[in-house]
C-alpha cells in the first residue's frame, strides 16, 4: 500500500493516528511511504521509487523526557563567501 505525507517541522509524520519520525532532511517535503497489507504499523520511506528506510513509532514516553534547545547557537558567520569565526 502507497501514502503520501507532508513531513512537519519536528520531522514527524502522522498516519492512521499514530506519529513516526521521519528523517529532518524531508523537514516540509512530500513523502511516499509504503506498508505491506497484513501490517500496516511497519512503514518504509520511498525516495523516487528508492526505499530509504524503515519509519518508526514515536516512543512518547521517551520523547517527553528528552531535551531539545529551542535555539541552536551558531557561531560562524559568512561575509563574501568567506567563513569568519
Amino acid at each position: 500500500m502507497r501514502h503520501e505525507r507532508i513531513v512537519n517541522n519536528d520531522a514527524t509524520i502522522s498516519f492512521k493516528g499514530d506519529i513516526y519520525e521521519a528523517p529532518p532532511a524531508y523537514i516540509r517535503h512530500r513523502i511516499e511511504i509504503r506498508h505491506p497489507v497484513d501490517d500496516p504499523q511497519e512503514l518504509y520511506l520511498y525516495d523516487n521509487g528508492v526505499r530509504v528506510g524503515r519509519i518508526k513509532l514515536v516512543d512518547k514516553n521517551e520523547n517527553a523526557r528528552t531535551f531539545r534547545p529551542k535555539t541552536v547557537p551558531n557561531t560562524l558567520s559568512f561575509h563574501k563567501g568567506r567563513v569568519l569565526p
